[in-house]
């Protein structure tokens, strides 16, 4: 820069700070990198895959329901 010119913007700097957990409120690491919280560190995998999974699940589990239903009815 030249001699007067302003700094661009205000950003600030990342140097000198302290990262602070969030769940246990210690500073020096974050929260997935916690010590104390090994929920937050699980890996739960891709959520569109997660989702998907679930969906299957939900749909056999009425499918069987429905199915078991129609038996149970035709017993009786």
């Amino acid at each position: 820069r030249e001699e007067g010119e302003a700094p661009k913007g205000i950003k600030m700097s990342k140097v000198g700070g302290q990262i602070t957990c969030s769940s246990c409120n210690r500073t020096g690491h974050n929260m997935k990198s916690c010590t104390n919280n090994a929920a937050a560190t699980k890996h739960h995998g891709n959520a569109h895959i997660v989702r998907e999974r679930s969906r299957k699940r939900k749909l056999q589990k009425e499918a069987y329901e429905a199915e078991t239903s129609k038996k149970s009815k035709v017993m009786c």
